[in-house]
């Protein structure tokens, strides 16, 4: 389902930019955090999941997961998203590892196929909390299993998932995204300073409250989630159904509740 009307292009005119958001994060991008990012491909795909292997990473937000697929050993590793930002910030990664020639960069948008077809197929298409985000949900994973191989690929992928809130969340965001910028910083900041007082009530500490997993604090965290529009949800058993009857195996999957991302691993 598209939650606001209009063209593709009238969408991306109104929505949350999430590059801004990535690069206003990439200033604390770390050795470690790459290294984090490096366990968790081993962890869903392997230890040489991606070793030898065409890799795309679809939508790369701060560019750290193509980073780190790129100390893994892939054979050729593209990296792609719509926003301008997001594209520079993994340029940056990008230079930082000496500017590999396996390693290609790309502005492209995932509901763009007849640019996608130019790419090939890979061996793993990986994107993380991303299709939920084109204004077109299905048709972006569609999309992305398009580009995978038809014997031996794999798709890893995360989706918001369904709940009963989302009509809610839905009109938190639009007001959120009506509101100048000055207004967005309370809002968040106000916010930030509940969800502590609650972690330390239960003796979390505020380093490891604040900086969270797979790349990301809980400021940035929390503006993405504010801001993120377009914004669509899908349950576990949709996406398995969808992918199923195109002929996908799943995997894995680890359910989460509403709020937070489902990942899938499928292959064929």
């Amino acid at each position: 389902m598209t939650e606001l009307g209009g063209t593709v292009a009238e969408l991306r005119r109104r929505t949350f930019s999430f590059g801004r958001n990535w690069r206003s994060f990439s200033r604390f991008v770390s050795e470690d955090t790459i290294r984090e990012a490096e366990d968790d491909v081993r962890r869903w795909l392997g230890p040489d999941g991606v070793a030898g292997k065409r890799v795309i990473d679809v939508g790369c937000g701060s560019g750290i997961h193509s980073a780190a697929i790129f100390r893994l050993g892939p054979l050729e590793l593209l990296t792609i998203d719509l926003d301008p930002h997001s594209v520079e910030c993994a340029r940056r990664l990008w230079e930082v590892a000496g500017k590999p020639a396996n390693w290609r960069i790309q502005c492209a948008d995932i509901l763009d196929f007849d640019k996608l077809q130019t790419f090939g197929q890979f061996d793993v298409v990986y994107s993380w909390g991303v299709l939920h985000h084109t204004g077109h949900m299905w048709t972006a994973v569609e999309n992305a299993t398009r580009l995978a191989k038809p014997q031996d690929g794999r798709l890893w992928i995360s989706l918001y998932t369904k709940g009963p809130s989302y009509d809610h969340h839905l009109k938190v965001k639009r007001r959120f995204n009506s509101w100048p910028w000055p207004m967005k910083q309370a809002y968040v900041w106000r916010y930030l300073f509940h969800c502590w007082r609650g972690a330390r009530r239960h003796g979390i500490k505020l380093s490891q409250w604040f900086w969270q997993g797979r790349g990301m604090n809980a400021y940035h965290d929390a503006m993405d989630w504010f801001g993120g529009l377009p914004y669509e949800v899908a349950s576990a058993e949709e996406v398995v159904d969808f992918l199923t009857r195109r002929g996908w195996k799943t995997e894995r999957v680890q359910e989460e509740h509403e709020e937070k991302c489902s990942i899938y691993l499928f292959s064929r």
